[in-house]
């Protein structure tokens, strides 16, 4: 039998400047100051080529780039080879990071850069370095695509401001930068607000992503690092177990992660698909799972997780075809001791990620689920894209409720069961619209 490919779709967990965030991608944002100053490299370019395999040990992405204008960095000409992490191996092995930078054939970009020993670039803070430049109304904007990641903000830290920018102003206070002279920031353009919506689904492939193990009413196992979460009392195994049954005692019955205690396994971490459902702190497999360690100045990723998926792995659910998860990874960046000891925040963001390895999206705060209606249940909810950090942890509302009913309905559509108090027989619906 043909061994189909595992894809690992990943969440990053990021720290951000607004209320606490975290989880799928989270992030805490780098100025752009700090973002140029950081940089080896930044240019103007066009992708030409895609490859999916480009014969690496990890599985990435390689993209053939067309050099436009260069803002900063040696001289190159022609052509550079960037690539992100996330991709498929030659021997059908894949990996893909919910979060990363995709990009397309012709697309123009602008990107903060990182030179590798091989003569390749990465994208300096995984995705926080790539702007996509798009004409509007025949003017050039530079706007980043952060998609599933979700963003931090850190009490104290000085808020840096986001959206979309004006190429050309942004290049010139770049290139003034790079000459040592800062400008004022004139560069920002008003940004038009999104829609919210309901909960949103993880994909695989063509289909929306599940387990299929809870159908048969069988678990799915999970392990911790035995090194534990730096910066937490008792290593943080007990604020990750508080996190699982969250999810374990919320509305779908037939959700049963079990955890399995410790490993003194790093495992695969992001890079290869190990058969092991692991959260491994303080990014310790190699290589990295992060191009940067976490910083309380100037930002960074916080932590990854996703679940893992085969190639052309599928199976039917209430007549829906989806994609079948056969794993899931977490893992956690080194540096953001100064963020998880908060009371409440690791069970949080631990929570928000598991979230995601069950395949859900966010309920609002990113390009597919829209911009949060301060106070709206969506802007409630635990898997919006930020964290609250208001000491809340892991607590369900009703749109995760609603979400993770999507994906593991209860059987029968309509749940009856005996109210012992009163004697009478209830009728509740688990239909969701």
């Amino acid at each position: 039998m043909r061994r189909q490919p595992q894809i690992l779709q990943i969440c990053l967990l990021m720290i951000g400047l607004t209320p606490l965030a975290g989880y799928c991608t989270s992030f805490v944002m780098v100025d752009d100051g700090d973002l140029a100053d950081q940089a080896a490299y930044i240019a103007e370019v066009t992708v030409l080529r895609v490859n999916m395999s480009p014969g690496t040990l990890e599985p990435t992405t390689e993209y053939e780039m067309r050099l436009d204008h260069t803002l900063r960095g040696s001289a190159y000409s022609g052509t550079i080879r960037v690539r992100v992490r996330g991709g498929i191996l030659p021997d059908g092995m894949g990996l893909q990071i919910f979060g990363a930078p995709r990009f397309v054939e012709g697309e123009r970009l602008l990107l903060f850069l990182s030179p590798q020993s091989d003569g390749t670039f990465r994208i300096l803070h995984l995705f926080l370095g790539a702007f996509h430049i798009k004409d509007v109304d025949g003017q050039d904007i530079a706007v980043r695509f952060f998609g599933e990641a979700e963003e931090i903000d850190i009490q104290g830290k000085k808020h840096v401001r986001r959206g979309p920018r004006s190429l050309d102003h942004f290049r010139l206070w770049l290139k003034s930068r790079v000459l040592g002279v800062h400008r004022s920031v004139d560069y920002f353009l008003s940004a038009s607000e999104v829609p919210v919506d309901k909960f949103t689904i993880l994909t695989g492939g063509d289909h929306f992503l599940r387990w299929q193990d809870f159908d048969f009413g069988n678990s799915v196992p999970f392990v911790a690092y035995a090194g534990g979460q730096p910066g937490l009392p008792g290593g943080g195994f007990q604020d990750f177990q508080q996190a699982m049954a969250a999810w374990n005692n919320g509305p779908a019955r037939a959700v049963d992660y079990r955890y399995h205690g410790t490993t003194a396994s790093i495992g695969g971490g992001l890079s290869f698909f190990d058969g092991i459902n692991e959260i491994l702190f303080d990014d310790l497999a190699v290589p990295s799972a992060f191009n940067a360690p976490f910083s309380c100045t100037s930002g960074g990723v916080l932590a990854a997780g996703g679940p893992w998926f085969s190639s052309g792995g599928t199976h039917s659910s209430n007549g829906e075809t989806f994609t079948t998860a056969v794993g899931a990874d977490i893992v956690t960046n080194k540096g953001i001791e100064c963020l998880i000891d908060r009371i409440g925040f690791a069970e949080e963001v631990f929570a928000h990620e598991l979230g995601h390895t069950l395949g859900l999206g966010h309920s609002c705060g990113d390009q597919a689920s829209g911009a949060c209606d301060p106070g709206s249940v969506f802007d409630e909810a635990l898997m919006r894209a930020n964290v609250h950090g208001d000491e809340r942890g892991a607590q369900l509302n009703s749109d995760d409720r609603a979400g993770i009913l999507f994906l593991y309905p209860n059987d029968p559509d309509l749940l009856f069961f005996n109210d012992f108090e009163s004697g009478d027989t209830a009728l509740w619906s688990t239909s969701v619209p």
